[in-house]
């Protein structure tokens, strides 16, 4: 594949991400992506990326963005 990696890297972060990283409940994961949605003016079902929560959260993007792609338990 000309040395590109074949594991799909993910852009979007979604409620159970949230629930992981936080350690929040669902439901309160739910509403933080939508005051995420509020603060860029979104719409009310658009995705929302790693780094706009990150930036929201006021945590590193890149800890963040290996966290939703497989980083959880691995360390390099």
């Amino acid at each position: 594949m000309n040395g590109v990696n074949s594991k799909k890297k993910r852009m979007i972060i979604y409620a159970i991400d949230v629930v992981e990283l936080t350690g929040r409940s669902y439901k309160t994961a739910l509403r933080i992506l939508n005051e995420v949605r509020v603060f860029y003016a979104k719409p009310p079902r658009a995705f929302v990326s790693y780094r706009e929560f990150a930036m929201y959260m006021g945590l590193d993007e890149n800890e963040v963005l290996e966290f939703i792609n497989g980083g959880k338990s691995e360390k390099k």
